[in-house]
Formats: C-alpha cells, structure tokens, sequence
C-alpha cells in the first residue's frame, strides 16, 4: 500500500470513530513520517513502534531506549509533541543479587510502562525495595527475594521516587521531577486543572505557572524572578487526558508486576499487585478522564 493510500484509509477510518462521539487515537508505527499523521483528525498520538525506530524518529529525541516507553503524545498548536512519562528513579544494583535487574544508569530516570522488559520491571522494584525497607542498626539484612518483597509489603505506604517527565519534541525542552518527588502524587496534577500549583521537588526545582488556558512547566526554578530555560506549554483541557493515557501505563507496569512476582515470589504476588496498586493509586477511576483533549 503507498503511504498516500495508506494515509487516506487511516483518515476514513478516524472519521467514521469520530463520527461515534468518541476520541480518535493513532499509533505511530516503524516507518511513519510527521507529515503522514492526519492531525486534524486524532485526538491522540501513541508512539508506538520498534525502540530503534522511536530512538531515531521524528515523534521523540530521547536517545535513550530506556526512556523510550511513551505514555502519552499530543500535539501542540505549535506542530509539537509532548510526550508524558511516568518514570522511577533507577537503582543503584552493584550490590544487588536477589533478581535479574537491567544495566541502567543509577540514579536516572527509567520510564514506567507497559512496555518493560522483565529485567526493567526487576530494576523498579529494586529501587522501591531499597528506597522503602532501609534498615536500621538493629534490622536484620535483607536475606532473600520473599524477604525483599515482604519487606516492602511492610511498608506503611511505598514511597517511590520520581514523577511526571514531560517532553517536548519541538523546543528539545524536558521538565523531570526533582528530588524528594514521588510518583506516588501522580494524581495531583488533578489539581491543576482547578488552578491549583503543584510541589515537583527540588534540585531541580521545576515550577508550574497558570496562563490564561495554558499551563506553563518550568524545568528549574522556584518562583518567576529565578525561573530558568524555557518552559513547555499545555492546554489545560488536555491534562485529564494526559493523566488518563498515564493510569493505563501505570496499569501496564502493575500487570507486568504480578507476572514478574509469578515467577520470582508466587506467593507474594497478588499482595504485591495490591499493595503497589493501593500506594500508587493506579487503578481507582480518574474524575473527569477520557483520553481526549481539548480541541
């Protein structure tokens, strides 16, 4: 099929969706081109694909497969892409032999989706393990897979650093959480919609700032005097979408957690699919979410 006719179906097919009332999504695929996406007809881009494919295309500049897990894409009146991640904080696993982990950079951001390898799906749950069960001078050390899982199952409330990333392919501008942000606040960017801010941590310290419909991300700086480079913009009506599009990654990334348990801890694994899904609040319904944005 030629990509005109190729692009004429796809069009045919959105308009008989949208003629059902019902938000019109695209998957951008291997081999797909900016100029090929009819824009004026989805409500959302996924950019989906091969890993080689979204490392070198048009629709991402990350340069990094381990961040390559896209949630959510949308285009801006600018001809942008934002693309919005949930993403953990990496583990630190030189020292770490209960379970196979990926050969990720410590201390970075990995994107949280339903796109993890198993070994990915490993390095998250190191982190939340170690980040939530320290030990003190009279715990006793870790012993085990089952010890490490029940450890965290203790924890009051699993805290797991990192947050919302937002990317816009356009200006190469990326807003990531800072430090002592959890991912497990994603909900609060609920707030903004009413005009609420919004606390995405420190060093960096990015900021939120209402305009008019729009919604200002400033990737570094506490207040307007000390805000610095350039901010990404979104429409206030596409953030319950975004955050919409976010819950089925997270969704994603809970589904791949039991399987993973399955084989590692069988007999931990619903309790951890609960105790993730209740601290992380991934799966209670979303007030006001569709999948659409605003026009």
């Amino acid at each position: 099929m030629t990509v005109v006719n190729w692009v004429q179906s796809l069009v045919w097919w959105l308009a008989r969706i949208c003629s059902l009332g019902v938000p019109a999504a695209c998957a951008a695929q291997d081999g797909s081109e900016r100029d090929h996406i009819p824009w004026d007809v989805i409500d959302v881009l996924f950019v989906a694909g091969s890993t080689d494919w979204k490392i070198g295309s048009a629709f991402s500049s990350r340069h990094d497969r381990r961040n390559s897990h896209a949630a959510w894409a949308v285009r801006g009146e600018d001809g942008a892409v934002l693309i919005v991640n949930a993403v953990l904080e990496a583990p630190d696993t030189a020292a770490f032999s209960f379970w196979p982990t990926a050969d990720l950079n410590p201390y970075q951001f990995m994107a949280v989706s339903a796109s993890m390898s198993s070994r990915e799906v490993g390095s998250a749950l190191a982190m939340l393990v170690g980040y939530n069960s320290r030990t003190g001078d009279k715990d006793r050390p870790l012993s085990g897979a089952s010890d490490a899982i029940g450890r965290l199952l203790d924890a009051d409330k699993v805290i797991a650093p990192g947050g919302l990333r937002v990317h816009d392919t356009q200006t190469k501008v990326t807003v990531q959480p800072g430090c002592c942000c959890g991912l497990e606040d994603w909900r609060e960017w609920l707030d903004v919609t009413d005009g609420e801010s919004l606390w995405l941590g420190h060093d960096p310290s990015p900021r939120v700032e209402h305009a008019d419909r729009l919604v200002r991300l400033w990737p570094d700086g506490a207040d307007a005097q000390e805000a610095t480079g350039q901010p990404i913009e979104i429409a206030v009506g596409d953030l319950p979408g975004i955050l919409h599009s976010v819950q089925k990654e997270l969704q994603g990334f809970l589904s791949l957690t039991r399987q993973w348990a399955m084989g590692h801890v069988p007999t931990l694994a619903e309790d951890l699919a609960a105790k993730l899904d209740e601290d992380l609040g991934i799966s209670a319904p979303l007030p006001g979410t569709t999948g659409h944005h605003a026009p």
